[in-house]
């Protein structure tokens, strides 16, 4: 048997493996950009929150809640995460913040938060986040 003569059974078709992964990085753009302006996140205010925050207290959230069509509210403060500003990670670009607020990505709230993010003045925290964490602490807000 002459090994030369072996040809490959098995053809890969290029065109639909090359419009397998357009889709797919379209896809993930699209996902990339519903989560950049999903109006879903809470400015903890790291600032007037920490001093002497421990678990189980509530935060000082910016803003008062604004509709969709509305300009962000990038000002004023509040504890009640039902009339705090709902915030999208693409308002926060658009505001071209300081190096002082972490607005890359959503941080977690856990123990010692205020402590690990100290170096900001300002976090961003999911509402379900945040809202799960009042529910673990008993903190409960009118809507």
């Amino acid at each position: 048997m002459n090994v030369n003569k072996i040809k490959p059974v098995l053809k890969v078709n290029k065109i639909s493996e090359i419009d397998r992964f357009k889709k797919k990085k379209f896809e993930e753009v699209l996902k990339e950009n519903k989560i950049m302006s999903e109006r879903n996140l809470v400015a903890i205010s790291i600032k007037h929150t920490e001093y002497r925050w421990k678990f189980g207290m509530p935060c000082t959230l910016w803003g008062s809640r604004t509709k969709d069509g509305e300009n962000r509210s990038f000002g004023g403060y509040t504890e009640n995460p039902y009339k705090s500003e709902l915030y999208s990670l693409e308002d926060w670009q658009k505001e071209k913040s300081p190096a002082w607020i972490k607005t890359d990505c959503p941080v977690e709230m856990e123990l010692k938060f205020c402590k690990k993010y100290k170096k900001f003045n300002t976090v961003l925290v999911t509402l379900e986040d945040y809202l799960s964490y009042c529910k673990t602490c008993g903190l409960y807000y009118e809507q």
